[in-house]
């Protein structure tokens, strides 16, 4: 028979908001990229970077949603294991701990 399951909702919450932070953080790298093309002179380095560019681009939105997602889910779990956890000690007739 397994055991109980215990849950650090308080690390639940902080690791959703780390996760927002990186969020946030990687949205902002490489934004200028490609800015200064203008001074590049050869035409296929200019192409090659700014498909290089384009790259980055897209790959930093997809691991940006994923990085939302993954706050959210970590957020929501946090919010639904102390829900619980405080009807549970309603129930119980105490209070609720934290985590």
């Amino acid at each position: 028979m397994a055991g109980p399951i215990r849950v650090d909702i308080d690390g639940l919450a902080e690791l959703a908001r780390t996760l927002t932070a990186i969020q946030h953080q990687l949205d902002g790298l490489g934004q200028d990229i490609g800015r200064d093309d203008a001074a590049i002179g050869a035409p296929k380095v200019k192409a090659q970077l700014a498909q290089v560019a384009g790259n980055w681009s897209i790959a930093r939105q997809g691991i940006n949603e994923e990085l939302g997602k993954l706050a959210a889910m970590a957020e929501a779990a946090a919010a639904t294991y102390r829900a619980t956890e405080q009807a549970v000690a309603r129930a119980a007739g105490g209070t609720a701990g934290s985590g």
